[in-house]
Order: structure tokens, then sequence, then C-alpha cells
């Protein structure tokens, strides 16, 4: 039985969440990972969720993300990924995997060909990926290349370097035979990224999206949301394989293909399997994801105004709309740690968001206006108006600091003087980014 874990925003709901999709990032590149101890971080969290999964009787993760996080503008990898760099990619996702095998769960590598290099989100509608073949050939897919796997998910993009047709690369032929199983002579299993993604749902059916991909080439087709789907799914494929001898070729070596992956568990070292519920919320466990999320919280600008400390007269914290149903099913309380410290130094704590509407702009500007202030952003940088909003908030501002909640980027926004970047909003994350304010920012405070 599997399931979707890969530790971070879109993981499965746990404590472990988000442990590692910290330690491998950095403002630019590998700083990230050197402070947070790279690979043996990555270690470390795959044994944690592989505990956790062999608890709760999952023994299949179709995790690690091995997408190179290139794309500043991308809207659907960004901490998902374990760095801006291909070689710490292969190197964290290696340790990943040996944790999560350590604890009796294989893994899959995802996303192929790659996602790092697009913008949008395949979750939303279909990305392209606009490099030529030798970016991609070095960059994208050496991860897929180096790091053994039995099991790899192609996603919803359209690549035109290695399609001729204008498709997801799910129900391209030419990629997931010719390309996969001809050229890169991969003999695991392919197992489709959800067909419900709007990369996918925009252009065809959910009926002809999965006819489609296994003729194609894919062993195991994901319909993650919704029971009825599922019956319609398995209907329309059931009934294609029973008028076509090509496709029950195709299932016969589908599951053939299946077959051996499921003996591969044979090769798991002795006694993984015997995981139980007494392995979750270990006290180590929590040590371990509080560990790395503090060694991840990192202050990447810092003005002269700022050292020593500084005390707040506002926290202004941007609210953040889901787009992606799994995001908003996920019970995750993102400012958290901005209403704790807003009743700590009991100053104004005010909200914004994509919707705020412009006289309430008006009076968060005159709030703004020469006063201290400490911003909360999720991404920001991303979205036009709200990053103009910000520069507003910034430019009237007495003094600032920026705390970046998910992508670093938001530091990078013009006029930005004092930052700390956190990398994501798990419980750990955001008591480790408390601790860090605290400790670093907030003269106070308590430390």
């Amino acid at each position: 039985m599997y399931v979707s874990h890969a530790g971070g925003a879109l993981g499965v709901p746990s404590h472990a969440r988000g442990v590692w999709n910290t330690e491998a990032q950095s403002k630019g590149a590998e700083g990230g990972s050197a402070e947070t101890g790279g690979a043996q971080a990555a270690f470390r969290a795959g044994q944690i969720i592989g505990r956790e999964m062999r608890a709760v009787g999952l023994d299949w993760n179709l995790a690690p993300v091995v997408d190179v996080n290139c794309n500043p503008q991308n809207r659907g990898i960004g901490i998902r990924s374990f760095s801006t760099d291909t070689g710490m990619v292969i190197r964290c996702a290696r340790s990943f995997i040996r944790g999560l095998e350590e604890s009796g769960v294989r893994s899959c590598l995802k996303h192929f060909p790659g996602l790092g290099g697009v913008e949008n989100d395949p979750h939303l509608k279909l990305p392209v990926l606009n490099d030529s073949r030798s970016v991609i050939e070095s960059r994208d897919l050496r991860p897929f290349r180096e790091i053994p796997s039995a099991c790899w998910m192609p996603t919803h993009v359209y690549v035109p370097a290695l399609q001729s047709r204008e498709e997801p690369v799910t129900l391209s032929r030419e990629v997931l035979t010719d390309f996969i199983r001809g050229q890169l002579g991969f003999d695991g299993i392919l197992v489709a990224d959800d067909l419900n993604m709007g990369g996918v749902m925009n252009s065809v059916s959910l009926e002809e999206a999965v006819v489609r991909s296994f003729e194609a080439g894919m062993d195991v087709l994901s319909v993650c949301e919704g029971s009825e789907r599922q019956c319609r799914a398995f209907e329309a494929l059931e009934k294609a394989v029973s008028e076509s001898e090509y496709l029950q070729l195709r299932l016969e070596e589908s599951r053939e293909r299946i077959q051996r992956f499921i003996d591969l568990r044979r090769d798991l070292p002795e006694g993984a399997q015997r995981a139980g519920v007494s392995e979750l919320r270990l006290p180590e466990s929590l040590r371990t994801a509080e560990d790395i999320a503090r060694k991840a919280v990192v202050m990447v600008k810092q003005g002269p105004d700022i050292k020593g400390g500084m005390s707040f007269d506002n926290i202004f914290a941007m609210e953040m709309e889901r787009q992606v149903p799994v995001e908003q099913t996920v019970n995750v309380r993102e400012l958290e740690a901005a209403r704790i410290l807003g009743r700590e130094m009991q100053c104004g704590c005010h909200f914004f968001s994509a919707g705020t509407l412009p006289e309430e702009e008006e009076r968060l500007l005159g709030y703004a206006g020469k006063r201290r202030n400490l911003f909360f952003l999720e991404n920001a940088y991303l979205n036009e108006d709200i990053c103009s909003f910000v520069q507003r908030m910034l430019s009237v501002s007495a003094a600032h600091c920026v705390v970046a909640l998910r992508n670093p980027w938001d530091a990078d926004i013009a006029g930005v003087e004092n930052a700390v970047c956190a990398y994501g909003y798990t419980p750990a994350q955001q008591k480790a980014l408390l601790q860090f304010l605290r400790r670093k920012v907030l003269c106070t405070a308590a430390s």
C-alpha cells in the first residue's frame, strides 16, 4: 500500500512533515544543506517517515522529490526540492531512500523528467519545460540516471525537446515507452502523477486520460481524489482492455513489472517490517524534526538597525490562498508564530492577502507608517499585486524585518534590508522560527 509522503507541504499530516525539505535549501545553493547536515539529515528524516508509515501499514512511499529547484518563478516545487544543485539533490535523495528502506519502505523518484525549471504548477495547468535537451540531460535527468531505483513517477509536463506532440508526458508514448524504456533502458515501474490534476484534466476527460496513459506505457494509474471518479476511471480502463489485444498485452507487461517490484521487499533489512504503533510520535523523532528545523532557520540579510535586536510596533502577516486541493485539506496554522509573537510583544497583528481591498490596504499602510514592522510572507514575490503592496509598506516603515516562511526569494523583494528564511511552517519549523526570532531579532522578547 502506498502514499505520497515527501515530507513537505503536500505530505501526509504528521509531526514529521517537513523535517527535511528545509535541510538542503539555502538562499544561494548548498549553504543551507551544509548548515543542517545535508544528506545525514535526509537519512534521519527518511527513517522517521518510514517508521511511521510502517506503523500504520504503509510500505511504499512515492518520494523523494528529485526535482532541481532552479527557477525562482516555479509555483509547484520550491522547498519541496532538496536543493538548487543537482549533485546535492542526488546525495540527499540517496540518503532519504536509505532511511526509508531501513524502515521497511520502498521509494519512488519523482517528478520525471523534472519540474524544477518550469513555472506553472501541474496541479493547476500544464507546465512547459522549455530547456534544451542538453540542459535537461545534465540537470533534470541526472537524479534518475544516477540514483538506483525500481520506480519512477512521470508527471504532467510538456517537454518540446523530448516530444513532437504537445501533450503531458504522462500521456506520451514518445516519452514513456520510446525514451524511458528505449533510450534510458529503465525497466522498473512507472507510476502516474495524480491524473485528477489540471495539467491533464484541462485538456482531456479522466476516462480518456487513464486509457491513453496506460496505452502509452504507464504501469500504475493514480486517481487520488473522489471514489466516484476512481470508479469511472477503473471502468473506462477495464472496458478499453477488454476490447484491445494490445492493451491486454500491456496489462500483462505491467503486472510482471509490479510483481518484480513487490518481490524486492525481500531485500529490505531483516526486522524492518515489524514496526508497530509504538513507533508513532517517538520523542527522538520529534527531537530530530526540531533539530533539523532549528538549523535551517537563517538570517540572510541584516542591516545595522537590527544588530543587537529590535522591538516592533506591528506584525503584518500574509494569508495564502490554497489553490491546490490537497493543500486545502492539510491543517497547517502557518501564521501561528506571527500570532504568538503578537501576543508576546503586545503589538498589532494585521493580516492581508491577494483579496485585500484597496481601502484596507490604505488602512494597513497607515499602521505601518514610520513604525518598526515585522512581516511574515509566503511566496509574496510570485504575486505582482502583493509584492507591490509589501514594497509600499516597506517604504513607509521606520525599520523592518521580513520573515520568508516558505521560498527564500521573498527576501529579495526590492526594499528588504533585514530578512530571515524559515523554509516552511510545520509545527517543528514554527517552533524553531520563534526561538530564532526571540534570540537573534527581538530585543524585548524572552530568550
